[in-house]
């Protein structure tokens, strides 16, 4: 008893003795080293400075010397030192690889760290990054934003789902479908959108003439995406365009509707948007070709009436639909926006840039064709003035030609030269020295300078 006793003592004074020794250390160095192994660079630079240490330090494990522009994007395959360590400010290294580049291990039975509150900080569970130049994903997890599948019921139909209306149906789930064969990174395409302040000029529908018949058959807008997006053969009067009966889905709330007079034909990126993002400098018929553009069933989408007045004008950092449609929705506004080559402002991009890097992370887009061109009408006959002496003839106006985004898209704007930019005064003194360009939303140093022409880089 006495022998078990003594025993139990000297365990509790080795305790202690290392308690006090742990003390020490971070009396002495001000930080322990926490176990970041297969964490992204963001998070692993938080968690050490959870432990104490306000500065750590990264280095490509590639040996290439590559920066680490987007933090998030780089996973740690190395630490030094190991978990436990006593660390002072500059003390941690981190070695990293770009997400997707080679398999993370977990470091092997590391003791625990406990900071001073007696908290820990559970390491993160092994990693394996998908490769950039990997196989789509699979397409559960990948948004088709292509011509629209068609859309099934549920194996079975909860009867007590809300509705709007008297004819709205239990929801419809649409079926998962496989990735283009031609499908481009959504992230990539959103790179490549301008970043520009919206205009603020004066904005009439009217200059659209939305409900126009484009193809000549006959059918005016409206019935036309009524006709296509029926899950079902469409009903229609005797002249082929009045739609009477269907079955539509609208996938902003997930709701299905019978009647036509529940659904309306949403611009998904509304008139008002495309307006102050670049249509306010189109002719005449490219206005008409876009707010009537059924060449690409992303462009109108039949939608609850609810959720249409909802949504309204709005972009995407101001609403966004069900969660369910949420990444559909993203994929398809970022295809208009690329095809009309139309811009966008900082917050809907900043906006967009986080959810592909959350929500959406992977998302793929279908390519698109040349917008529209309405069919035009016979030359006009010039306007001629005869008098006594002189004839007068004045040429019909030009024809312009529709915005056309050619493919494959360029790649994404290089990073910046550097990522240690002292701050310089100016854009002057920062290219000067080798630093810039800086964009909005990619790179810190973009708040530092003055964007004089709005078009998200600085020092350019």
């Amino acid at each position: 008893m006495v022998r078990t006793a003594a025993v139990w003592m000297s365990l509790a004074a080795a305790l202690v003795s290392c308690a006090s020794e742990a003390r020490q250390a971070l009396d002495q160095h001000g930080g322990v080293m926490p176990d970041v192994m297969c964490m992204d660079l963001q998070d692993a630079q938080d968690a050490i400075q959870r432990y104490g240490v306000s500065y750590s330090r990264s280095e490509d494990a590639t040996g290439q010397g590559r920066m680490q522009v987007i933090d998030s994007n780089w996973i740690v395959v190395a630490q030094s030192p190991r978990p436990g360590a006593a660390i002072s400010e500059g003390d941690a290294v981190l070695s990293v690889v770009k997400d997707g580049e080679r398999t993370c291990t977990a470091s092997p039975d590391e003791p625990a760290v406990a900071d001073a509150a007696s908290s820990s900080v559970a390491p993160a569970s092994p990693t394996t990054a998908t490769p950039e130049t990997a196989p789509a994903p699979e397409a559960s997890n990948v948004v088709e934003t292509s011509p629209a599948s068609p859309v099934t019921p549920p194996a079975s139909a909860d009867p007590t789902a809300s509705t709007v209306g008297d004819t709205a149906a239990p929801p419809m789930t649409p079926a998962p479908t496989a990735p283009p064969a031609n499908a481009l990174s959504t992230l990539d395409v959103l790179m490549y959108i301008p970043v520009q302040l919206e205009h603020r000029g004066v904005y009439d529908r009217e200059l659209f003439a939305a409900g126009f018949d484009l193809d000549g058959d006959g059918c005016d807008t409206r019935a036309e995406v009524l006709i296509e997006e029926s899950l079902s053969l469409a009903q229609v009067d005797p002249s082929g365009c009045g739609v009477v009966a269907g079955d539509w889905y609208s996938p902003y709330d997930a709701l299905t509707f019978t009647s036509p007079g529940d659904v309306e034909v949403d611009h998904v990126v509304a008139l008002k948007e495309a307006w102050d993002s670049g249509a306010w400098a189109w002719t005449p018929d490219q206005r008409i070709a876009f707010a009537n553009d059924v060449s690409d069933p992303r462009t109108l989408v039949a939608v609850s009436a609810v959720s249409n007045g909802a949504k309204g004008d709005a972009d995407p950092s101001n609403w966004l639909p069900a969660d369910a449609d949420v990444c559909r929705f993203v994929n398809d506004w970022i295809a208009i926006k690329a095809r009309w080559a139309m811009s966008m402002d900082e917050s809907e991009w900043g906006r967009l840039k986080n959810l592909l890097d959350g929500q959406c992370v992977g998302a793929v887009v279908g390519t698109w064709d040349a917008p529209p061109v309405v069919t035009p009408l016979p030359p006009p006959t010039p306007n001629t003035t005869t008098t006594s002496t002189t004839t007068t003839t004045t040429p019909p106006p030009p024809v312009v030609p529709l915005p056309v985004v050619s493919l494959p898209l360029p790649p994404p704007p290089p990073p910046p030269a550097s990522s240690t930019d002292p701050r310089f005064g100016t854009c002057k003194e920062a290219k000067a020295n080798g630093y810039g360009p800086y964009r909005v939303g990619i790179d810190s140093e973009y708040g530092w300078y003055r964007d004089a022409d709005n078009d998200g880089i600085v020092c350019e």
